[in-house]
């Protein structure tokens, strides 16, 4: 099982502290519901006995207020919670390897929209979310943002969306090297004086995605076209040299740098001058992302089919959710907003929290095909500079 649970303030958030959270923001009684209360009894009983929840959750699932919660559902069940090594893409490599050898060996995925959207459901790797969901609490859509269920498939069913966090844009800055405010506009990358000062992923990166740029109407293809013809862009394959990069002054601005920001991120709790900019710095853009920590599926022919609608089930309740929005885990964290209506997000970094005209691209049913158009014309534009 994960370790211990951290709320907002970075101290230990033991059952007591949970009791506390929920006594001052209280649930619609479940309990009241005989029906109900017998099947959670049963389900509970029969996954203790399967005693163990697999989850293909990459590096994200390990830390923050995923990982507190995991932590809390194995302890709260009694149940050992198991998190494949690597990142998520490579975890679902390796998953749908097994499959095709007979291995089943999952239960949970918790993942990017790009990895569900184009590696799992493909696959045929899972199993619709909505037949598994009883709770009273998950069922009902009002104690949810909008009075919706998410999802973040074309079909609605498979890639259910519980959390978002402020989008961060792409750009991240060396702050002794960029003035407060200097860079308000995606456009200011095109300035001359950065020129040879921004350092990204190449183009062919495979983690690299275009959507948010190439259908902003004030950008679109004609800003990717310029910046990577006119920027005059350093290139790296891996987070750590974007990161390292960065910090180290030898660049003032990380440009793409999704694959970066944990490390980010880390080099931000540690005092290093970079900063990681939101919508909060760039005007006009509302947009919000799962990221890596805010879609869940439940993988078909699980290996705990008790424990898989447990976890579903309770993890999307305002006990789980709460601890979710609350916790961090060795000074990370705090940087999603669940999607239920009826918690608090003062846990969140204000950076972090959700716009009220948030947007979320990934719920849209087209996404998919639009994204995969936005990659296809950087690929044509990488082959024509012969980047």
């Amino acid at each position: 099982m994960l370790g211990a649970r951290f709320i907002s303030d970075g101290s230990l958030l033991g059952a007591a502290g949970l009791a506390v959270l929920l006594a001052a923001h209280p649930a619609p009684g479940a309990a009241a519901n005989p029906a109900f209360s017998r099947e959670w009894g049963d389900l509970v009983s029969s996954a203790k006995r399967e005693g163990r929840l697999v989850v293909n959750g990459g590096a994200s699932a390990a830390g923050g207020g995923l990982g507190a919660a995991l932590a809390q559902f194995g302890e709260k069940f009694g149940i050992k919670v198991t998190i494949g090594r690597g990142g998520g893409s490579d975890q679902t490599q390796r998953m749908l390897a097994e499959r095709r050898g007979g291995v089943y060996s999952m239960d949970i995925a918790i993942g990017s929209a790009r990895n569900f959207t184009t590696t799992l459901v493909p696959a045929k790797a899972l199993d619709p979310v909505k037949p598994l969901l009883f709770h009273p609490e998950v069922i009902d859509a009002s104690l949810w943002k909008g009075g919706v269920h998410r999802y973040a498939d074309s079909e609605r069913k498979y890639v259910f969306a519980f959390a978002a966090r402020n989008a961060p844009i792409g750009i991240s800055i060396n702050t002794k090297l960029v003035k407060p405010g200097e860079i308000h506009s995606f456009a200011n990358l095109l300035d001359p004086k950065w020129k040879g000062k921004i350092i990204a992923y190449h183009p062919r990166h495979s983690q690299v995605t275009y959507f948010n740029i190439y259908y902003d109407k004030n950008l679109g293809p004609e800003f990717l076209r310029r910046i990577y013809s006119e920027g005059g862009l350093t290139y790296v394959s891996t987070n750590r040299e974007l990161a390292d990069g960065l910090a180290a002054g030898a660049y003032a601005i990380g440009f793409l740098d999704g694959g970066a920001q944990r490390d980010l991120r880390e080099m931000v709790n540690q005092g290093l001058p970079v900063k990681i900019l939101t919508a909060h710095d760039i005007g006009g853009m509302a947009l919000s992302s799962p990221g890596g920590s805010g879609l869940l599926g439940v993988v078909n022919r699980p290996a705990n089919p008790n424990t898989q609608k447990l976890f579903v089930n309770w993890f999307l309740t305002k006990e789980a959710q709460l601890l979710f929005n609350r916790a961090r885990l060795n000074g990370q964290g705090g940087d999603y907003e669940s999607f239920r209506a009826d918690i608090p997000n003062d846990g969140v970094d204000l950076e972090w929290r959700l716009a009220k005209n948030f947007v979320l691209p990934e719920t849209e049913p087209d996404f998919t095909e639009k994204e995969m158009a936005a990659q296809n014309f950087v690929k044509q534009l990488v082959n024509k500079l012969g980047l």
